[in-house]
């Protein structure tokens, strides 16, 4: 059994669920660790993801990964057996705002026609959410960070990072009994 965290960066955020795939931003990095049920590092799979269309400024200046960044990187589809076998066998899939990163991976999965065939986690935990049960408010995953560890979170908003330091709130949450934990 092992779980994934997972964060995704893109080129803008989510159009409405009934927007014609192609008005939906694309993804330009994908980060997952991979841990064994005690949250024990077990794996690292980060990559930059070339867009089909160029990353706007105003984006860039959000998560600083720019176009020549991913000029020499391939196009998602060029990634997508590295990132289906890392998902092999997981059973738990955890984000911050896990809803958004997992309709930005399954956008990215439509365009290549492998939604069905993705080895998904059955089971899946947004900080977020579990926050929200706690505080009733939302937190941004710096906030949140800020919150627990007393000090902020500089690096936010690129995917490995940002991962990272999900992992330690995620554990920090679990001390504290904000959250069951790994469960089925």
């Amino acid at each position: 059994m092992s779980v994934i965290f997972m964060d995704t960066e893109t080129t803008a955020l989510l159009a409405v669920e009934a927007a014609d795939l192609e008005q939906q931003p694309h993804m330009v990095e994908i980060a997952c660790i991979k841990t064994d049920i005690h949250l024990d590092n077990i794996e690292v799979f980060s990559q930059l993801i070339k867009p089909p269309i160029r990353i706007p400024g105003e984006v860039i200046n959000i998560h600083h990964i720019t176009n020549e960044d991913v000029a020499y990187q391939k196009p998602f589809a060029g990634y997508y057996r590295q990132i289906a076998n890392f998902f092999i066998g997981t059973t738990h899939l955890i984000g911050h705002n896990l809803q958004f990163d997992k309709r930005i991976l399954e956008n990215e999965l439509k365009r290549i026609n492998k939604v069905t065939s993705f080895p998904w986690p059955p089971y899946n935990i947004c900080t977020v959410e579990e926050i929200l049960k706690i505080k009733g408010y939302r937190m941004s995953l710096s906030a949140l960070y800020e919150e627990l560890f007393g000090m902020q979170f500089v690096e936010a908003h690129r995917a490995e990072a940002d991962t990272k330091a999900l992992v330690e709130v995620f554990k920090e949450m679990i001390r504290r009994k904000w959250t069951k934990g790994i469960t089925t």
